[in-house]
């Protein structure tokens, strides 16, 4: 006799399947909205070409009685006042590209990646767009859509520039870059620069695990002395069942860097991979006690990938290769059940140019926006914490979502928590207090965060139970739309890279602007 083996039923599985199918629904009823919008404006752009040639045609075909210009080549002032008449016709077509107030994100999106990653000129039906833009005084999302108007104006566009104008478009504050702080605060009145105030919460050492600080920093060049007095307080806490407590942990960070040291190279020339490893031990040790886990190796976020697909459905349809997510050196995610993303997290070689660090900050914001409202649709997730690594200097951010006026004027803002540095001499130790102290108050908001995601999946979970038979009380995600958010096409970037690595050298922050490339592509 043969018995069946019996399917365990498994309720968390059918509910992320439910999610994702609601989620890929409203991301397809999304892409049919704005592809048709895409469809038109392809469209329009094949009558306009397909005017100017049955009007050079008409000209040289069937020329007027007495035209002067019987004889004038194609190309001469009359073929180039066909097109200025073919460009400036004006019908009903017209008013579907530029529709309302409502769509200037939709065309400013599409203006951007005409300007600057086709390095295509502008139409002067485009342009008037661009100086129609105007900003009423109370959005600071409308401050940012001027300032991106404004610059897709320019004939000259700086690295620092581009980087804003992708920043800005995309709903993003930057207050971790200076530059990029000053650009938004000037234009912003006093009014709303008081919503961009903000002071993240930091986490403290206790007094025990300064005091062991202290005694460390006692030994100077002492390494053996230094490993002996870490092993012997460790026994000590083990022995006083103290092995989860945060001196013990702090205590094994500390061990870690010391041993790492006599490991960095003088020239300080090691690869991505090596600084990001040697740090990845360190997070190990920080993150062993809680539902957070590292994601490495070339990963990519859910939500990059949407994102991108949705960019190339909309804005940039020449683009036919298959949509791949951003790939990202380390995943913040929560716990491996779960498996939600939380943050993306990079890391850059010391020897880099200044447009590689300015432009690994701007992606890597707008990958945890991306996430962010990818977060607090699910799981009314507000804010999320990430870190950024040139060599073994790094710095901790918190970005967080604010709401101006609504649900459609949601922008993120991105504030400098505290600097981290990994110490690769014996001297250098002296900054590890601080950078425990950065490390510890990373911990706390990645616990913060999992535990908020871990709390709606379980009334997630609960209210599929009941959901035929008895209505619940579930959270209410403060957004439901996401926005554009720009991500370079995948040629470009391809182009981009290159020419990273012939100027990898340069500290010029305008390398690689905007009139660099068209004039290389002229």
């Amino acid at each position: 006799m043969f018995y069946c083996r019996k399917t365990v039923y498994n309720e968390q599985k059918w509910v992320e399947i439910k999610n994702a199918i609601a989620a890929l629904a409203q991301t397809r009823l999304r892409y049919h909205t704005e592809g048709l919008k895409a469809l038109g404006d392809t469209a329009t752009s094949s009558r306009r070409t397909l005017t100017l040639a049955n009007a050079v045609a008409d000209e040289i075909t069937n020329p007027a009685i007495g035209d002067t210009t019987i004889n004038s080549p194609v190309g001469s002032t009359t073929n180039v006042s066909s097109n200025e008449r073919a460009d400036d016709a004006v019908d009903d077509s017209d008013s579907f590209l530029f529709p309302s107030d409502d769509h200037r994100d939709f065309q400013l999106h599409r203006l951007t990646y005409k300007k600057i990653i086709d390095c295509q000129s502008l139409t002067e039906k485009e342009v008037s767009f661009l100086q129609n833009v105007k900003y009423d005084g109370e959005s600071i999302k409308g401050a940012l859509q001027q300032f991106v108007a404004s610059k897709l104006l320019s004939d000259h566009l700086s690295s620092i520039e581009e980087e804003a104008i992708k920043l800005h478009i995309s709903g993003i504050i930057n207050l971790i870059h200076p530059d990029m702080s000053k650009i938004t605060l000037s234009s912003l009145p006093d009014h709303l620069k008081t919503k961009l105030d903000y002071t993240p919460k930091t986490s403290q050492l206790d007094s025990d695990t300064l005091a062991y600080i202290e005694r460390i920093l006692e030994f100077r060049s002492d390494i053996d002395g230094v490993l002996e007095f870490i092993m012997v307080t460790k026994a000590a806490l083990i022995r006083g069942h103290k092995r989860n407590s945060q001196q013990y942990t702090n205590l094994a960070i500390i061990e870690q860097m010391v041993n790492n040291l006599c490991l960095w190279s003088v020239k300080r020339d090691e690869s991505e991979a090596t600084f990001y490893r040697r740090f990845a031990s360190i997070l190990d040790v920080l993150l062993a006690d809680t539902d957070v886990i590292l994601a490495d190796g070339e990963t990519s976020l859910q939500s990059s990938k949407v994102a991108i697909a949705m960019n190339k459905a909309i804005f940039h349809t020449g683009d036919l290769s298959q949509a791949y997510g951003r790939k990202i050196d380390l995943i913040f995610k929560c716990s491996s059940n779960t498996n939600v993303d939380i943050s993306s997290n990079e890391w850059k070689r010391t020897i880099v140019s200044k447009p590689i660090k300015l432009h690994q900050q701007s992606k890597n914001l707008r990958l945890n926006t991306s996430n962010l409202f990818s977060l607090n649709t699910k799981f009314g997730v507000t804010s999320t914490v990430a870190v950024d690594f040139v060599g073994n200097s790094g710095y901790l951010y918190l970005l967080r979502l604010v709401n101006n006026r609504g649900l459609d004027d949601y922008i993120t803002v991105a504030h400098l928590v505290t600097d981290l540095v990994i110490p690769t001499t014996i001297e250098s130790l002296c900054t590890v207090k601080d950078t425990l102290c950065g490390l510890l108050t990373l911990k706390d908001h990645l616990v913060s965060i999992a535990w908020k995601i871990r709390s709606e999946l379980h009334k997630l979970e609960h209210a599929s139970v009941l959901e035929d038979i008895c209505p619940t009380a579930l959270t209410d995600p403060s957004h439901f739309k996401s926005p554009f958010i720009f991500f370079t096409p995948k040629n470009n970037r391809v182009q981009k890279r290159k020419l990273f690595e012939i100027d990898d050298g340069d500290d010029e922050t305008t390398v690689y602007s905007f009139t660099d490339r068209l004039q290389r592509a002229v």
